[in-house]
């Protein structure tokens, strides 16, 4: 079997490195153990996403064994765009810069099902509640709302800013980070969103940009669907 620090990637191995700090628990091989992991419950849509992955049963420091949730971090990117793009310049899995160097490990294709599944769970459960409705397979309509949301995100922000302090500024995912991750991510989801309508942009971008353009549009303008892909990170 190979070796456990070669299946996780720097990211996974920084935060159990955190983990470990915190509760005294150590990596063991463990052949026979295949535990269902996951990031957070926005990394998954419901329970269909976790996956299982060969690799390590924890014991704590007393030698006891025990079943942890370890970290495999896959999502979704979602193309939405005004107008209604043609196949040529819709997101697929070869859309996005992937590999060393991006942020992207690798992206897939989806099933027709999940990609169902996904546009559903994006309109009902991820985007803001009550400010979108589907109208069709691939279409969903802006209901309004834009002005009671930033309200609360402003208040979000200053909660989040409120926490830092001279001491913790600089601590390590710390109140500096939150605020950080508030101001890119304010759905807090580990989806991505691609708001280009040509496919020539090679990146994706956080929740923080489509609600800039979802905060500019008129209520009742429609929005469409294009390409949704997997990618682990």
């Amino acid at each position: 079997m190979a070796s456990t620090a070669a299946l996780f990637d720097s990211s996974f191995v920084a935060a159990f490195h955190s983990f470990q700090l915190k509760t005294g628990y150590s990596i063991k091989e463990h052949s026979n153990y295949l535990p269902l992991v996951h990031l957070s419950p926005q990394s998954f849509y419901r329970t269909k996403n976790r996956i299982p992955m060969a690799g390590a049963k924890l014991q704590n420091q007393r030698g006891k064994n025990s079943t942890q949730t370890l970290f495999i971090m896959h999502a979704k990117v979602f193309q939405i765009t005004k107008q209604r793009v043609d196949k040529e310049n819709t997101l697929d899995e070869n859309t996005l810069t992937q590999g060393d160097g991006s942020f992207y490990d690798y992206c897939s294709e989806i099933s027709d099902e999940t990609r169902k599944e996904m546009i559903d769970y994006l309109v009902n459960e991820l985007l803001p509640k009550g400010m979108f409705t589907l109208v069709g397979i691939d279409e969903m309509v802006y209901n309004g709302g834009a002005d009671e949301w930033k309200a609360k995100w402003v208040k979000a922000i200053h909660d989040k800013a409120g926490e830092v302090t001279t001491e913790n500024v600089l601590d390590w995912i710390g109140p500096t980070y939150q605020l950080e991750k508030e101001l890119k991510n304010p759905l807090h989801t580990d989806h991505h969103f691609y708001l280009s309508e040509d496919s020539c942009q090679s990146y994706a971008e956080p929740s923080a940009e489509l609600m800039e353009m979802v905060c500019s549009l008129p209520a009742g303008t429609h929005l469409y669907i294009g390409g949704v892909i997997d990618f682990h990170f």
